[in-house]
């Protein structure tokens, strides 16, 4: 089944309803929606055939969903990819997918526009903001989608490639659709009225999460880039009411921070979905003392998309003392239409209180990592995808994830998680944010040490940071050093880069470090 029949379906039970908006104005309602997804199709397969990948490369504009919907209804193959990647990031992902076609915004174009002559496969680069791209609307009278299997391939989401040649993990019609339905099973379906705000970027998480509420007939607000602030995006919600959003923890933090001084500026938020990268306790706890229970977790990846483990928001509402605090410090339950293991080095099932690799299965899983058959296999296998984290549960079913498996620091034979001690960190009253990595050494193989950003306006004593440890930690788990830094370097979708503070710190050239 084609994915883009959930919003035919929409378009036919509520017509009329408000599909999209750019800031306070509404663009289209769902039937005006389907006819725009329909009219774009059509010129799409005029360029491109079923199975062709076609590269979106562009900020968040209303035609960025009415783009990825159209794509889908042709039986195009969406590769959606961060803006704020450079050039030659965007460059790799049309190379390696062989996509035909890149759509991107007037603020990237030109940047891009020479790469159809260095890119074999690659037809045209469009700019969305043009006379060209309005010219493939065209319209038609019959607007059935594309026949598409289950198995037939609709979105390939490229990993950020911290860690070595971004992947792109090939996702289904059957994986989008499994997806969504869990969404709706585990999360609730949003009442009439709701809106999602996409202010976090649509190659991620936000654009998949618009596939569920799409097939609920919600309302998809689209920030102007004036908008995208914390105080903007809260403008928004106030103005649209019965608000959802994605955020990654970064983001969130800051919409705390405001929120806590006037907690009205947050009364249209509904819920906020947040994962993509570590919500320390600290943080979380801070979240839900500021926003009540309006705060849904999402464990998942690339590779299964959102949808491994999870907390509702109601979860976090009706728990209170010890199993409150177990609640934060995981990643909540398994989800609606998939199996997760916890496996040993062996691949056998590790019992509840042992930590493993987290490992799952089900229709929401890749089908494959694209042609990259060797990472495939080591990735998949016998049937479970293999998510480089290390979890463990607990007797009630909740699952907490120690850390990365390519993370863990093994110091004198001993292995250290550095999320267990970044916590520790985090609970002291002048950090606001630590990442713990390990730096090699001649004696131990492997010290510990962290790099930590003070609150504004507070001053970082290390020895005070080392006594906090001591007094939560085993004394080998401590970092052997501290730096305090200006701020830490993430990626572009707000991932702290632990590989790049490793790199700069065996080099010493991390900028404004003190090392205590």
């Amino acid at each position: 089944m084609n994915v883009a029949l959930m919003l035919s379906r929409s378009a036919s039970m509520t017509p009329s309803a408000p599909a999209l908006a750019l800031g306070r104005d509404l663009l289209l309602d769902y039937a005006g929606l389907w006819r725009r997804v329909t009219m774009l199709s059509e010129g799409l397969g005029r360029m491109a055939a079923p199975g062709d990948r076609v590269v979106l490369a562009m900020q968040n504009l209303p035609d960025y969903l009415v783009l990825m919907f159209a794509a889908l209804h042709r039986g195009l193959v969406i590769v959606p990819v961060n803006a704020a990647l450079q050039t030659r990031e965007i460059e790799y992902c049309l190379a390696d997918s062989g996509a035909v076609a890149c759509f991107t915004d007037s603020g990237h174009a030109e940047a891009l526009a020479h790469l159809p002559g260095k890119v074999e496969t690659l037809r045209a680069v469009i700019d969305v903001e043009s006379e060209a791209f309005q010219a493939l609307s065209i319209p038609i009278s019959d607007q059935t989608p594309v026949e598409r299997r289950s198995e037939n391939p609709a979105w390939i989401f490229y990993t950020s490639g911290t860690t070595g040649r971004p992947k792109g993990a090939v996702l289904s019609h059957g994986s989008l659709r499994a997806m969504a339905m869990a969404q709706l099973s585990d999360y609730g379906t949003p009442p009439p009225g709701a809106c999602l705000v996409h202010h976090a970027p649509l190659s991620h998480a936000s654009g998949l999460l618009a596939i569920p509420f799409v097939a609920s007939g919600a309302l998809q607000v689209i920030p102007e880039p004036e908008h995208r602030s914390v105080a903007g995006v809260l403008a928004l919600t106030s103005h649209w009411g019965g608000a959802y959003l994605f955020s990654a923890p970064t983001f969130l933090n800051r919409l705390v921070a405001v929120a806590s001084v006037n907690p009205a500026d947050a009364a249209g938020i509904r819920t906020i979905f947040f994962g993509g990268a570590p919500m320390y306790v600290e943080d979380l706890s801070r979240a839900l003392a500021v926003l009540g229970p309006r705060l849904a977790q999402i464990y998942g990846q690339g590779e299964s998309p959102m949808t491994i483990s999870g907390v509702p928001a109601q979860a976090y509402g009706s728990a209170t003392g010890d199993e409150l605090r177990r609640l934060m410090a995981s990643v909540g339950w398994v989800r609606s239409g998939v199996e997760l293991a916890i496996l040993d080095e062996a691949g056998e099932r590790s019992p509840p209180g042992k930590p493993g690799m987290v490992a799952v299965r089900g229709d929401v899983v890749m089908s494959e990592y694209w042609n990259m058959a060797e990472a495939t296999a080591s990735t998949l296998v016998g049937g479970w995808l293999h998510t480089g984290d290390i979890g463990i549960f607990d007797d009630s079913g909740l699952l907490s994830l120690v850390d990365r498996a390519k993370e863990v620091i093994i110091s004198g034979g001993l292995n250290i998680y550095p999320r267990e001690v970044e916590e520790v960190l985090l609970s002291h009253p002048d950090v606001a944010e630590v990442s713990v990595v390990g730096l090699p050494d001649a004696e131990w193989g492997e010290i510990t040490v962290a790099a930590v950003v003070a609150r504004a306006g507070r001053t970082i004593d290390t020895q005070d940071l080392d006594a906090l440890c001591l007094d939560n930690i085993a004394r080998f788990k401590r970092p052997k050093k501290y730096f305090v830094v200006d701020e830490l370097p993430k990626s572009a979708y707000g991932k702290i880069l632990k590989k790049d503070i490793r790199s700069t710190l065996i080099g010493k050239r991390l900028p404004n470090a003190v090392a205590g």
